[in-house]
């Protein structure tokens, strides 16, 4: 079943562009410069139930336009959006009842109040019963451990507190298709763990449906099988995660430690510098080549051979 829909989706957005100097300003007031921004150029994609799907791609490509849009926030330009058989912008209860987001910098915590008197609002907001948001919010609680800070002034919690408490907000009701926006933004290492299980879990055993993004490629390896990379507005890749690497299977991450700075200049052989330190060099290499490479680094130098990590493939997908 088809939980997202997107069929030639378009966002625009019309910019004013101020003319210098005060001559300029006052022309502004009666004839503004007005420019088309594209934010979305006709995207397509469909997302299944139970599918956690990563939506990545460099700052201002679209991605939480497009987050926006398909929870209801922002009224698309173009195209067709489908969530859960519902359009998104009518924002019917209905629809609203049955899908989560996360925005990592946004937060609808009281600063000066317990997360609990939120969640309790929450509660009526979607008509839980009594069973059901204690059984929710004690699962919650102790899966990211905050049993004990819940009625705490969100204010005195640490960043990494409210963003845990935030992320009990965004799924205290049990929402079928969860929107996740930088959802491990501030997190330390166990909490980022937290977050991995819940979701897991969460599409493992209840099928619910993830939309991703996220600039933490550790995020997109651990949760994700798909990824759908965008650029400037438009989907530039939309696939398995293992038939990303199966492009790049023919490369091999190289980091030669006690080695002299600018030795490889004159190796006659193709490679491409990824860092260089004082007696480091990290260098991106065909397969092919690595017994040569083993020769040139000479005695007196220790080898480490990996597969290229996801974000080298993104960022040659995207030619940055």
């Amino acid at each position: 079943m088809v939980h997202i829909a997107v069929d030639g989706l378009s966002v625009v957005y019309r910019k004013t562009e101020p003319r210098p100097g005060l001559r300029g300003r006052l022309k502004d007031l009666v004839s503004p410069v007005r420019k088309d921004v594209w934010a979305l150029r006709g995207i397509t994609f469909e997302v299944e139930q139970g599918e956690c799907v990563a939506y990545i791609g460099p700052n201002g490509s679209g991605k939480t336009t497009t987050v926006k849009v398909l929870s209801g926030i922002l009224k698309p330009s173009g195209g067709r959006v489908r969530v859960l058989n519902h359009e998104p912008i009518r924002r019917s209860p209905e629809f609203l009842a049955q899908i989560g987001l996360v925005l990592g910098a946004k937060s609808q915590l009281w600063p000066d109040l317990p997360a609990l008197d939120t969640f309790l609002f929450l509660k009526e907001i979607y008509r839980l019963s009594d069973s059901e948001f204690n059984t929710r919010l004690k699962y919650l609680s102790t899966l990211f451990e905050v049993e004990g800070l819940v009625r705490t002034p969100v204010r005195l919690l640490s960043h990494g507190e409210r963003v845990k408490m935030q992320l009990i907000c965004s799924v205290l009701h049990g929402p079928k298709v969860l929107f996740m926006d930088e959802p491990t933004l501030g997190l330390d290492m166990w909490a980022r763990a937290a977050v991995h299980d819940f979701i897991l879990k969460s599409v493992r055993d209840l099928g619910t449906t993830v939309l991703l993004t996220s600039h933490n490629l550790d995020d997109v390896d651990r949760l994700c099988d798909r990824i759908i990379v965008l650029n400037e507005g438009q989907i530039i890749y939309d696939g398995r995660k293992a038939a990303l690497r199966e492009q790049f299977n023919r490369l091999r991450k190289v980091s030669i430690s006690g080695i002299a700075p600018g030795v490889q200049q004159g190796w006659a052989v193709p490679l491409e510098v990824l860092d260089e330190g004082p007696q480091t060099l990290t260098l991106v290499v065909p397969v092919e080549t690595l017994a040569v490479i083993n020769e040139l680094a000479g005695p007196g130098t220790s080898i480490t051979v990996e597969s290229v990590p996801l974000e080298y493939m993104i960022r040659k997908l995207v030619g940055k």
